[in-house]
């Protein structure tokens, strides 16, 4: 029976994997936006009122625009990038970033054929990455967190303020702009909530844009403070090994080498499994 392209490919295959593992936070945020213009394309076709639908339709535009940068990047980063588009689901994943309803379906059908590629080393070596980029990771969250919190409250402030007297929210336009600014912490006061349910999702903008800066704040001191080492690019000489798993290697060294500043007992496991990868492979 034949294999597919990818399958018979292992640099291919490989590549995938590789960005998989090393950049695990980032894919995960990645996933997380596609999930939730999927979300978002759901509420498009149900019976629920135009408000709701004019936010989800804006926030799909805002989020496509990241994914469509998202795709070129890896097109352009790509060794082969004809090989890429054609075999390595990246046509899935250029249609998956566009804003048409349920489109972003086809991106969360490329990164599930990826997450099919990893082993259950690679799975192991994923949490390792996340745990040893910790500040990455947590930023990230933050970040994906922010976005729910900004679709949810245009979503929550429109409903609650556009039927109310002297209210100056009426819009999806009026409602994510509050929303931006508000979670921003900057409050241009043009656009503000005059019902008390409107307050207290004002309440809850607020204490998440305080969180998030302050993660920002956090990320960006551990940035300057840690030492940037130049990448791993090689094993030494005389270890025999495949292709595959001599990429793997240098994958998690590098990992390795941007988290110096990292917990002893993370350090450790890392150093732990590359050592009992490397024993197997002689």
């Amino acid at each position: 029976m034949s294999q597919p392209n990818a399958a018979r490919d292992p640099d291919a295959t490989f590549s995938s994997r590789q960005t998989l593992v090393v950049h695990a936070g980032y894919e995960g945020f990645v996933l997380g936006i596609a999930l939730l213009m999927l979300v978002n394309s759901v509420l498009l076709v149900l019976p629920i009122s135009d408000d709701i639908r004019s936010v989800a339709r804006l926030m799909n535009g805002l989020l496509s625009l990241f994914l469509i940068a998202d795709a070129i990047a890896r097109f352009v980063r790509s060794a082969a990038r004809l090989h890429w588009l054609l075999t390595q689901w990246g046509w899935l994943m250029l249609i998956g970033s566009l804003p048409v309803p349920f489109a972003t379906a086809g991106r969360l059908v490329a990164t599930g054929m990826m997450i099919r590629q990893l082993r259950r080393a690679d799975f192991e070596a994923v949490g390792v990455s996340i745990v040893a980029k910790r500040a990455q990771s947590t930023l990230l969250g933050v970040l994906l967190l922010a976005i729910l919190v900004f679709e949810l409250a245009g979503i929550l402030v429109l409903q609650t303020e556009h039927a109310s007297p002297g209210a100056n929210i009426l819009t999806a336009n009026d409602a994510l702009w509050w929303s931006y600014v508000t979670i921003a912490t900057v409050g241009y006061g043009d656009r503000y909530p005059v019902t008390n349910y409107g307050r207290l999702v004002g309440i809850a903008v607020m204490t998440v844009g305080v969180a998030l800066f302050s993660v920002i704040t956090s990320y960006l001191a551990d940035w300057f403070r840690r030492p940037h080492t130049t990448p791993v690019r090689h094993l030494p000489a005389g270890v025999e090994t495949s292709k595959e798993a001599t990429a793997l290697i240098a994958a998690m060294r590098q990992t390795l080498d941007e988290k110096a500043q990292a917990d002893q007992s993370v350090l450790d496991e890392l150093r732990a499994r590359l050592d009992q990868i490397e024993r197997q492979l002689q």
